[in-house]
């Protein structure tokens, strides 16, 4: 481990031996950015190959945002800093109106949210841990932003929510034990999300008027709710595992029309699938009585698999053996070829 890089061992960060104590950073526009990266000295120019890199700090979030930056487009990257609110009364990292940030390798706990992106663009958030906050990651009509390998758990409401925001990819993503959802898509359009774990969550996935969005590869077991939509539309379902969810493994509200929970040629594992349908026989790979989702607009995945699809880390689904890889693999066909009372933040 080289210095000043964090290490995450059970939801606890070692703070870097560099690190130190600073008291919270408000930036508004390009010259503030500037001026701030003088005099504390620190390294890049703001350009794509040269960014300006702020890194290494502690900050006491109690009576201010930890680091407000808004009004900005300079390349930035923002890491293996830890934040604490105490009280939940602010943002880690709260963003506004900017695009070219990169956040990384970060630790924001107690606060009342832990990555704070709002109308803004081409942003990165990537491998921090953010927990016990009220919220864990939100984006608010930000779009084209990239989360990947962040662990969002034991927020209060939700570990990731996007709102109003579009064209975003949500990557190898850890949400569990977050008592509303793991991941909330509300009123956001033409997302992607894959290889996410959201495991004993209220509910694992939860769209909610959103539609036009591809989820694939996804884990969604322990929850009370697997996924779950409501008045969402034109959405993709395939190769996500959804079992030993407690109420359902998804459902429909009334309003979702042309949902897809399957390729053309291979759906989703349902870890229910042999109770409900006890005659039903298989090739191997997938089952030949399509799966009905329940709820009142009546999806079908017309080619459910009969076993699950293994992702990049080790899971445990009963009835199968435990299984380390390190590259994504689906069984079968890859080896061929509630309405929900929102709360606003």
């Amino acid at each position: 481990m080289s210095l000043g890089t964090p290490e995450i061992e059970s939801n606890r960060m070692i703070i870097p031996i560099s690190a130190r104590n600073h008291d919270p950073i408000l930036i508004n526009g390009n010259s503030e950015l500037a001026t701030f990266i003088e005099n504390e000295g620190l390294s890049g120019d703001g350009t794509e190959v040269s960014p300006y890199i702020i890194e290494d700090l502690t900050i006491d979030a109690s009576t201010a945002n930890g680091m407000d930056i808004q009004y900005t487009d300079e390349y930035i990257i923002i890491r293996n800093c830890t934040i604490d609110g105490v009280g939940r009364g602010y943002h880690g990292i709260y963003v506004n109106n900017t695009a070219n940030i990169n956040i990384s390798n970060n630790h924001l706990s107690n606060l009342w949210g832990g990555i704070n992106i709002r109308n803004s663009i081409k942003n990165a958030i990537s491998e921090n841990n953010v927990n016990n906050n009220y919220v864990g990651i939100y984006i608010n009509c930000s779009n084209y932003t990239t989360l990947s390998n962040n662990i969002a758990n034991y927020n209060t409401f939700v570990g990731v929510e996007l709102s109003f925001s579009n064209n975003n990819t949500l990557l190898d993503n850890t949400v569990d034990n977050n008592p509303d959802e793991g991941i909330l898509l509300f009123y956001s359009n033409y997302n992607a999300i894959s290889g996410s774990f959201s495991n004993n969550n209220n509910m694992g996935i939860d769209l909610f008027n959103s539609s036009n969005n591809r989820l694939f590869k996804n884990d969604v077991s322990k929850n009370n709710g697997g996924i779950y939509l409501y008045n969402s539309t034109n959405n993709e379902f395939y190769f996500n595992n959804l079992y030993e969810n407690r109420n359902f493994e998804a459902e429909y509200d009334d309003g979702c029309t042309d949902n897809q929970w399957d390729n053309g040629t291979a759906g989703n594992y349902w870890g229910n699938y042999r109770d409900k349908y006890p005659d039903a026989t298989n090739d191997g790979t997938v089952w030949d009585t399509p799966y009905e989702i329940g709820g009142e607009s009546l999806g079908i995945d017309n080619f459910p698999l009969v076993r699950p699809v293994i992702l990049k880390e080790t899971i445990k689904i009963p009835g199968f053996p435990l299984i380390d890889i390190l590259i994504f693999v689906s069984v079968g066909v890859f080896l061929l070829g509630r309405k929900v009372i929102h709360r606003r933040i």
